[in-house]
């Protein structure tokens, strides 16, 4: 057998094991997509079982699917394992410090979540996610000055960087400053962004805004675009409800009221807000 077609048939073994990779893969997604989350974990075990043929971006892939999966069965020493597995293979990916730093966020361990975000920052520092997830722990806190230096640290690194500016305004409103978190979701809204939500809560947090500055026919507006992207969510429809109803217009209050009571009959705001018109209809 001559050396070239030693070099053929290693690649054309490589890139059987690879379909075969990509076939498990799906199937532990298609038990995902099921809830069958411990069927999930056993695929991606056995396809790291496969040694030699799961190396570098394979291996840390699946580490990392694996680990979301144990999260998702509350097996949670196992998932911070796995990520620190994926930490472990070379070259180390500074994103999966983002990884296993969110997973610290969700658990409420924050020092530890600041110490990955800051270890992804000093791996990539012209990447704006780590400052960002920075800025999203400390919120968490409630230390929302920092987490305001926090984002504004992501937007000098990139300034088109949407979610820091969506949540930026979101800590303006924590601190009443409504002018400036006012600002930041003007410039929210104008932005694309990655994941839908993102779009949603930019027009939610300013109709949210309007209100409290008294510009019912803006936060109606603003209420309607969101209720667009995310039909039938439950503080959209209060808002746009109660914009309403300061608006002076009682009958779509009322039917936004009736339509959140519908969602969520045992809800204490949806009840008292229904209660409130239903005795004085004409305010």
């Amino acid at each position: 057998m001559t050396v070239l077609s030693c070099v053929v048939g290693a690649s054309a073994a490589h890139a059987t094991l690879s379909d075969k990779l990509s076939q498990q893969i799906l199937e532990a997604q298609k038990a995902e997509a099921a809830r069958h989350f411990g069927r999930a974990i056993d695929i991606y075990g056995r396809a790291m079982g496969q040694g030699v043929a799961v190396v570098d971006d394979h291996l840390r892939l699946l580490l990392k699917k694996r680990a979301l999966d144990f999260e998702r069965t509350n097996q949670l020493a196992k998932a911070e394992a796995d990520l620190t597995a994926a930490l472990d293979v070379k070259p180390t990916d500074p994103l999966v410090y983002a990884d296993r730093g969110y997973f610290y966020l969700r658990q409420n361990q924050y020092e530890q979540a600041l110490a990955d975000f800051a270890s992804g920052a000093r791996a990539d520092p012209r990447n704006p996610l780590f400052r960002f997830a920075a800025g999203r722990v400390h919120a968490a806190m409630a230390n929302f000055q920092t987490a305001i230096d926090c984002y504004n640290d992501a937007l000098r690194i990139d300034s088109n960087y949407g979610v820091a500016v969506l949540s930026r305004a979101e800590a303006y409103v924590h601190l009443e400053m409504l002018r400036e978190a006012k600002a930041d979701y003007d410039r929210a809204i104008r932005f694309r962004y990655k994941w839908s939500g993102d779009r949603f809560f930019a027009f939610l947090g300013r109709g949210y805004i309007n209100i409290l500055l008294e510009d019912f026919d803006g936060a109606v507006s603003d209420l309607d675009q969101a209720l667009e992207s995310v039909p039938g969510d439950l503080n959209a429809l209060l808002y746009r409800g109660y914009a309403h109803e300061r608006g002076g217009k009682a009958e779509l209050a009322l039917r936004d009221y009736e339509r959140a009571f519908l969602a969520s009959p045992d809800n204490l705001w949806v009840r008292t807000s229904l209660q409130r018109l239903r005795s004085n209809p004409d305010q």
